[in-house]
């Protein structure tokens, strides 16, 4: 239980080093090897001359050198990849790893962020709906489940039922990070997200190639999502009117907004000049460079 309550310290607090130190104690507690490349990390975040930070590089260089593939073995079956960040992991998985390894993953004294990433194709009957189920997705803090359009069918393709579900989820509170591009979202779905109390947390969002019209571009500027800072409604699919746009533009209220992509979009050139007049370089628009 102690381990537990320190994970959830560490993971609710990402950038605050006492949750980690205090984490760091409890591995020395363990003889854990772990804790030195927590409190080394911890030290290379601060203010150093160059001699004491190449010589606290060196020693996570040895520390990594020494301890990392047996740290990593037990977690090997449930990633494809990692990243040291502060001295504890960030994962990425599938939705079928994660969910044959979900407790583990939650429960690992090593892992800091859980990403999810797959291709909706991928997804076999029932895995999401027994995603949006899972208890341990309120520790997965980036969730990418793209469609391929040119490759997939309707049937291959989240679709307004799937963003309901994951919309009611009630374990998607510490998602900062969503992405559900080109697959068959519409309207319904993106309202039930916009709406959705779980996902108030979200400071990036993609719906690029989804099926997004005139009512999910209102839904979207009207609804809970006011903590987004980047935002990709490239290619909308629903072929939005202009009717639409203007509502959208009018509505709009992030901000936190750092960028707004809406590429491939039939926006007249007197919505681009509402778009940009209303959040200037931070929208992104066909003829931007780049």
């Amino acid at each position: 239980m102690q381990l537990r309550g320190l994970l959830r310290a560490v993971r609710d607090a990402p950038n605050d080093v006492a949750p980690l130190l205090a984490h760091a104690t409890w591995l020395e507690g363990q003889a854990d090897p772990l804790a030195e490349l927590v409190r080394v990390r911890v030290a290379l975040t601060g203010a150093l001359a160059a001699d004491a930070r190449a010589e606290l590089a060196a020693r996570e260089a040895a520390l990594l050198a020494a301890h990392e593939e047996e740290w990593l073995a037990p977690l090997r079956p449930a990633i494809d990849g990692h990243t040291w960040w502060r001295g504890l992991l960030g994962v990425d998985t599938s939705v079928r790893k994660f969910l044959a390894h979900a407790e583990a993953l939650a429960c690992s004294r090593l892992v800091r962020f859980i990403d999810i990433s797959d291709w909706s194709a991928d997804l076999a009957p029932g895995e999401w709906q027994a995603l949006t189920e899972c208890p341990q997705l309120e520790w997965v803090t980036m969730l990418g489940i793209r469609g391929r359009y040119a490759l997939d069918g309707d049937e291959a393709l989240l679709g307004d039922d799937e963003a309901a579900a994951l919309a009611a989820s009630p374990h998607t509170a510490r998602l900062f990070h969503l992405d559900l591009s080109f697959n068959a979202i519409g309207d319904r779905g993106v309202a039930a997200l916009a709406n959705a109390p779980g996902l108030t947390g979200l400071t990036e969002l993609a719906l690029r190639g989804c099926m997004v019209g005139d009512a999910g571009l209102v839904a979207l500027a009207q609804g809970h999502l006011s903590r987004l800072e980047w935002i990709d409604l490239s290619y909308c699919d629903g072929r939005p009117s202009a009717a639409g746009w203007s509502a959208f533009i009018d509505a709009a209220d992030w901000p936190n907004l750092r960028e707004l992509w809406l590429f491939g979009n039939e926006l007249t050139p007197e919505l681009q000049t509402a778009a940009r007049a209303r959040w200037g370089s931070r929208v992104r628009l066909a003829d931007d460079p780049g």
